[in-house]
């Protein structure tokens, strides 16, 4: 299996502040009674919207006190199956004792699926169990390679159910990492799911992160960076890679440790109602980030608080990479002011200005008022 690439997040990155929870969250949901953001009770995986129609859906069947591990129940499933969890008390447990392990369907990786996972609610809860096994912060240059979860084939389906992580010695890791065509997420609450502590490699993970496939589809996600004990321990929730035609609708990040949501060398993508605040827990903190990435990328009702100032830099966009040749459309945005109170874009790493252009309007068509830097 191919590495992952070296991400080159930029050191212009300085300072870091806390931001209060924001007072209410849109509700644009396609229908009212399903959530904007997480999962939710269904009994059946056909009241699941999107449920592929190809799976085969395979219910959990094994008694809770036999100590079955999702590790054992992907090797007793088939390559079209999509294992379906039901709400239990007790999590659904990735056995960790073994570490991060490279075989026909992982690479540094906890648990290797087939076709996917699907909850039938908030209470069926995936989680990584404590064990013996520890390691330590990494220290190679690349791109992070850890994952907790790792899905390589194409139109994986991952919905409707609640994933946790467990600090292991301070390892940064990925929550769920994918790189088949076509994957989707959707209904999804990550609380803590992934570790990091930089912004750039090898300290920076994602909660969801996709590399290489194109046409990955987010929708109805909350990723909150927090664990248990409300501390951020999570950097950069979502991050796409060598990735095309990225669809982001309905996702709610929150509580970052430091980092953001980041595009790597991608081609044309788009975000609606992408939410980021309560940013900056460790250090600095954008809104976006849109890096050495090429084509049209287009960001409607997408909200981001920084709290920009003299605890963090972050603008509300970055834009890097002297490869850079991206037409940026902000529709609608919600965020607090940044330099001269106006709408910040940081450029940086040589990015030439004449291959790269802005559009900021709000949701009357008049242009925003944009202070762009580098």
């Amino acid at each position: 299996m191919e590495d992952s690439p070296t991400f080159s997040r930029r050191s212009l990155l300085v300072g870091g502040v806390a931001l209060g929870a924001i007072a209410a969250i849109p509700a644009s949901s396609a229908s009212a009674n399903l959530p904007t953001f997480g999962p939710f009770a269904i009994s059946d995986v056909g009241q699941l919207p999107g449920f592929p129609s190809d799976a085969n859906p395979v219910k959990w069947r094994w008694a809770r006190s036999s100590g079955t591990t999702l590790q054992d129940a992907m090797a007793l499933i088939g390559d079209n199956d999509i294992l379906v969890l039901p709400e239990d008390p007790e999590p659904f447990w990735i056995d960790t004792s073994q570490g991060f392990v490279s075989d026909a369907r992982r690479y540094r990786s906890m648990l290797g699926v087939r076709r996917g996972i699907v909850g039938l609610g908030p209470g069926a809860v995936v989680k990584p169990k404590k064990s013996g096994f520890v390691q330590g912060q990494q220290t190679y240059t690349d791109g992070l390679q850890e994952k907790m979860i790792e899905s390589q084939r194409d139109n994986a389906f991952f919905s409707n159910f609640t994933m946790r992580g467990e600090d292991l010695g301070g390892v940064a890791y990925n929550g769920i990492w994918a790189s088949g065509h076509n994957t989707r997420f959707s209904y999804l609450k990550l609380q803590g799911a992934h570790r990091g502590w930089l912004a750039k490699p090898p300290g920076e993970a994602g909660a969801i992160t996709g590399y290489r496939g194109r046409s990955m589809e987010l929708s109805s996600i909350e990723i909150d960076c927090r664990d248990d004990n409300g501390i951020s321990v999570g950097t950069s929730p979502i991050m796409f890679n060598l990735q095309s035609y990225v669809s982001v609708t309905n996702v709610y990040a929150h509580h970052t440790r430091i980092g953001m949501p980041t595009f790597w060398r991608c081609t044309t993508s788009a975000c609606t109602n992408l939410i980021h605040s309560d940013v900056a827990q460790a250090g600095p903190s954008p809104g976006l980030n849109i890096e050495r990435c090429a084509g049209t990328f287009t960001l409607k009702n997408c909200t981001f608080l920084t709290n920009w100032g003299p605890n963090n830099s972050g603008a509300h966009l970055n834009v890097g990479g002297d490869d850079s040749m991206v037409t940026v459309e902000v529709f609608n945005p919600t965020y607090d002011p940044g330099p001269q109170g106006k709408f910040f874009i940081q450029q940086y790493a040589q990015v030439d200005p004449n291959n790269n252009f802005y559009l900021v309007f709000d949701s009357a068509g008049a242009r925003v008022p944009t202070y762009i830097a580098g």
